[in-house]
């Protein structure tokens, strides 16, 4: 239903009528609260109807069935047997609506890699994290960014530090000063922090997490090679 007062308010002409079955994140804040009701999150929304953005609203024609939306696979996740969650979805379809020359800045403070500065994500790298396509340094980074602010709020931000993918992985210029810029990173470690290195080989990430007292380093590999990447272990020896 398209039109019509919600609770006595008017739905608005860029608005849909939506119903709420099963929340993804309960706590979520509407994003037109019925102020009548007295319902401001999603949780509270269950059951009965609100108004949304129709923008934001991912159409019955716009996908083969409604099942599809609803179903989450149970098979082992591939390429070929993927079912994207309903958030990823929506994701996506924000992505493909973007302008393509527009990018969103993501501020990075000064804790997470030791240096205050913005990055910028455009479509097309967001798109290829939805496909689980091969995902650029920008999403990673991002990721950290994420990952930083969780460890924050837990008071858990000393236990772990992170080094900027962009400055050390394999297209980042000559292994003289990528590993110079880990080198940095691990000076300003706290003791007996771990420090996470995430690195790309050109099409595969690994991780490296380091204590720089210990001189102990835990790599990792989601592929379970037992060889050590080359590349990365130069990097970390020098």
């Amino acid at each position: 239903m398209l039109d019509g007062p919600i609770h006595g308010v008017p739905l608005g002409a860029e608005n849909v009528r939506i119903s709420v079955e099963v929340p993804i994140k309960e706590d979520a804040y509407l994003l037109i609260p019925n102020l009548l009701g007295d319902i401001f999150t999603v949780k509270q929304a269950i059951g009965t109807h609100a108004a949304w953005p129709r923008n934001l609203v991912l159409m019955s024609h716009e996908e083969n069935s409604r099942s599809t939306l609803k179903s989450l696979s149970k098979k082992p996740i591939t390429q070929a047997t993927y079912k994207m969650p309903v958030s990823v979805h929506l994701l996506q379809h924000l992505a493909r609506i973007m302008d393509k020359s527009t990018a969103v800045m993501v501020p990075m403070e000064d804790g997470v890699f030791d240096n205050d500065h913005n990055t910028f994500i455009n479509s097309n790298n967001i798109i290829q994290f939805c496909l689980m396509q091969p995902i650029s340094t920008i999403c990673i980074s991002i990721y950290m960014r994420h990952l930083w602010l969780l460890l924050k709020l837990k008071d858990e931000d000393h236990l772990y530090a992170f080094k900027d993918p962009g400055c050390i992985s394999n297209e980042a210029g000559k292994i003289e000063a990528r590993s110079c810029a880990l080198s940095l990173r691990l000076e300003s470690a706290q003791v007996d922090q771990l420090i996470l290195v995430p690195y790309n080989t050109g099409n595969h990430w690994l991780l490296a997490a380091i204590n720089p007292f210990t001189a102990l380093v835990y790599y990792f590999d989601p592929l379970s090679n037992i060889s050590i990447n080359t590349g990365m272990k130069k990097i970390v020896e020098l």
